[in-house]
């Protein structure tokens, strides 16, 4: 399986004799750690800060060469594909460097040190370098659904006062969900109306308070990884949503195990529900 870049709508393959584009070495990985340390004043030693683990750079070497198309043609891609023109220009935006196990890192095509030097014999080279937002690799998306489940109905209780209730107002269900990899990672709650005011408790983790009313056909996400700590309905993004009578989403990392999941909300239609989306985080490609 070869190394895949992808870069909005457009994306590379490494390794792969389809492309043209072969990896020279098995691709390098560095990452680095900070740390707030300083000196003692006048004595010995050293006083160790807390550390901060900083995105890792992984190093490519490819080689160009004329195996299904013209070596020209090939070059172009690279270097065309390599800008992530469609990714870098907008805020936010990110491209992914698969590795050939499948996990995928975050982060944004930088160097690109051509070699050219062997043109005339049909090979070009190049030394590449990927940014990562982070030291972690990622799994695929392991998804799970809690629904909420129909309210009961019942007659009135007089005296009573108009307007009438017919439901057994909030409802909540429960799931199970299941969170690989070998390290903390941070899922995304997608909510999907509708519901009043939805609550979301991950048991013994914490609890995502929300002031919003979402109709049937709305959706609300909330992400919790560092770079998407936002919330967002129907793709345009809600501030203020987020209640502070509940915990932050920077609070909702999730280790490898089994996490109870528990929906809270007012639906009477019980058609509302919520997906609970994660990538397992691992420390290696």
């Amino acid at each position: 399986m070869a190394w895949t870049l992808n870069a909005g709508d457009r994306h590379l393959e490494f390794g792969s004799s389809l492309t043209g584009l072969g990896l020279m070495t098995t691709p390098e990985v560095r990452a680095t750690l900070e740390r707030d340390s300083y000196r003692n004043p006048r004595s010995d030693g050293r006083r160790l800060g807390r550390g901060y683990r900083a995105g890792q750079v992984v190093s490519l070497q490819v080689e160009a060469r004329p195996d299904h198309r013209p070596l020209d043609e090939v070059w172009r891609e690279l270097l065309a594909v390599w800008r992530a023109d469609g990714v870098r220009e907008r805020p936010g935006g990110y491209a992914t460097l698969t590795a050939d196990s499948g996990r995928t890192a975050y982060g944004l095509p930088a160097e690109l040190d051509p070699d050219q030097q062997h043109h005339l014999y049909q090979v070009d080279r190049a030394g590449l370098e990927f940014e990562c937002m982070d030291d972690l690799w990622y799994g695929p998306t392991e998804n799970t659904t809690v629904r909420f489940s129909v309210p009961e109905t019942g007659g009135l209780t007089f005296p009573a006062e108009a307007p009438f209730t017919f439901d057994s107002g909030p409802v909540q269900r429960n799931g199970v969900l299941v969170v690989g990899g070998d390290t903390l990672t941070g899922p995304r709650f997608v909510i999907h109306g509708p519901v009043l005011n939805p609550v979301v408790e991950v048991r013994g983790v914490g609890t995502l308070r929300f002031d919003v009313d979402l109709a049937y056909d709305q959706v609300l996400i909330a992400g919790t990884r560092w770079w998407e700590r936002w919330t967002v309905r129907d793709g345009a993004p809600v501030p203020g949503v987020l209640s502070p009578q509940g915990d932050r989403l920077a609070d909702m990392q999730l280790g490898p195990g089994s996490y109870e999941v528990v929906l809270t909300g007012y639906d009477p239609s019980g058609t509302g529900y919520l997906d609970v989306q994660v990538e397992p985080a691992f420390t290696s490609p």
